[in-house]
Order: structure tokens, then sequence, then C-alpha cells
């Protein structure tokens, strides 16, 4: 049976089924599938080791948390960036791994702490990992949450980083 609606709908309403199917998607699937989700992007970064700076994000309560992969990339010489929400867009961070450079920030997430990070021009990520509501399999469009915080980010032409998706698990 098709999870997807019927009928073509804008983005609005597209987010509002990604979030209802969400949560009706039992938690012991959204584990399992966030388990498997590291693991096939852990076997991706490892042929992918020559990257020197990999951007992570901090996890809405809805989405994939993948930081313990961002500790294992560090573990492997990879430079582990995080983004800060700042007016008009997103701030990049490397972040070497101490729980005392986060702080709490913008929609409840851990974001670098400004003051004890070094920042980063988003044309030296190297690959930045991506969360999104959903993607769309044949073009690879996101839907994200509707701020535009990511759009702005992968947008300027100085950006050439390698964009992999990750979606929230649903059943």
């Amino acid at each position: 049976e098709s999870m997807l609606p019927d009928e073509p709908i804008g983005k609005p309403a597209w987010r509002k089924f990604q979030r209802q199917r969400y949560r009706e998607t039992c938690p012991d699937h959204r584990q399992a599938a966030t388990t498997a989700i590291a693991s096939h992007l852990s076997t991706w970064l490892a042929a992918r080791s020559g990257a020197s700076i990999i951007l992570w994000y901090s996890p809405l309560a809805d989405e994939p948390d993948l930081i313990a992969l961002a500790a294992t990339s560090r573990d492997s010489g990879q430079a582990v960036a995080l983004p800060l929400v700042e007016p008009g867009g997103l701030g990049l961070f490397l972040w070497n791994g101490h729980p005392a450079d986060l702080v709490s920030g913008a929609f409840g997430i851990l974001e670098p702490n400004p003051d004890r990070c070094t920042r980063l021009d988003p044309s030296a990520i190297d690959i930045a990992i991506i969360p999104g509501l959903g993607f769309d399999p044949a073009t690879g469009v996101r839907l994200g949450r509707g701020a535009g915080y990511y759009d702005r980010l992968l947008a300027p032409p100085g950006f050439a980083a390698v964009t992999p998706g990750v979606a929230a698990p649903v059943h």
C-alpha cells in the first residue's frame, strides 16, 4: 500500500502529512531505522575518508540522532562542523567534541558556542549531512521544515560539498 497521498499537494500540506506519518510510526521502528541509517552512512563515509570537514546537524526530536557517528568521524581524523542558527541563515563552526562547547540554541537543539568554536566558511565543507522531512526519490529535492536555513546554505555557487540527505524514519 502506498504511503503517498493520492493527489499532488503543496509543501505545507506535505510537511503536515510527513509529520503525521512520523507520529504514527512506532518508536521501535524509528530506532531501528535510525540504526540502519547510521550503519549505511558510516559505510558511505568510510569510502570517503579523504573528506577533511564534515558538517553534521544537531537533531530535532523527530530527526535521526547521528551525533555518535560524528564522533566516529572525528576519531578517524575528519573535522566535525555543526550549524548555528543565526539571523538570516546558518553559521558553521568546528566542534572538537567537548559537550561544554555546545549550548542550547534555536529550536531547543544543541549548537556550537560561537565564543568557543571556530567559524568556518561554508566553502570549506567537504560533506554536509542534511536533514529533511523527506526527499523526492526521483530528483533528490529536499522537503525541509519551511524556514529555508539549509536551502540558503546550499544555494551559493561556492558551496560544493557532497550533500547526502537524512530523513526522519516513517513507516
